[in-house]
């Protein structure tokens, strides 16, 4: 059994939309460290802070979960 994709959203930042990358460095010990780089996708819209907000938001999409 799967569900249905859902938006899972707390609240409608750039942080939690589609179209936001953050960029990351991978450590020697194999973690990855976010680095204060960070773009949105869209044309013309870039250098966003995760708490900043834009008429561009899109929700992200949950993948299914199998219900065993």
């Amino acid at each position: 059994m799967h569900t249905s994709k859902k938006y899972v959203v707390e609240q409608e930042l750039c942080g939690t939309c589609l179209h936001y990358h953050q960029h990351y460095v991978m450590l020697r010990e194999g973690k990855f460290l976010p680095l204060w780089y960070r773009h949105c996708g869209v044309p013309g819209v870039k250098n966003r802070e995760p708490n900043e907000t834009c008429p561009h938001w899109a929700g992200k999409q949950e993948e299914p979960v199998s219900l065993g």
